[in-house]
């Protein structure tokens, strides 16, 4: 919790939920398409875990989705953190609602979490 927020009496933001490619009631997310481990970063053994942003209309479609953290440092985590992109691009958002139960667009974010041995689970 940060200084001001413990200050204030506000209690900190959620952590991030991790995808592993099924629905996540509490992150929001649901008929998410799981995106296969790349090629490039499975030849190197590439693993992390990248964080995106993504804004959410009323409806639930995502609208937009950005970079906040990529897998790693190296070239291949680039090939982690696009197909984190494309997948999390095909989910849809359950409706953000106000205190009144009418929907909201709104931004969260995401951790994609890229292991070794769930890529050779993977079918």
């Amino acid at each position: 919790m940060s200084v001001v927020a413990s200050l204030l009496g506000c209690a900190a933001p959620p952590a991030p939920q991790a995808f592993t490619g099924e629905s996540v009631e509490s992150g929001q997310l649901i008929d998410c398409a799981y995106s296969s481990y790349p090629d490039e970063a499975l030849r190197v053994g590439a693993e992390g875990t990248t964080r995106l942003g993504f804004a959410a209309t009323e409806e639930g479609r995502i609208s937009y989705v950005w970079l906040l953290q990529s897998a790693g440092q190296t070239a291949v985590h680039k090939f982690l953190d696009d197909a984190a992109v494309a997948s999390l691009e095909s989910c849809r958002v359950k409706p953000f609602k106000d205190f009144l139960g009418r929907p909201l667009a709104r931004t969260s974010k995401v951790d994609y979490v890229w292991r070794l041995e769930q890529a050779t689970q993977r079918p």
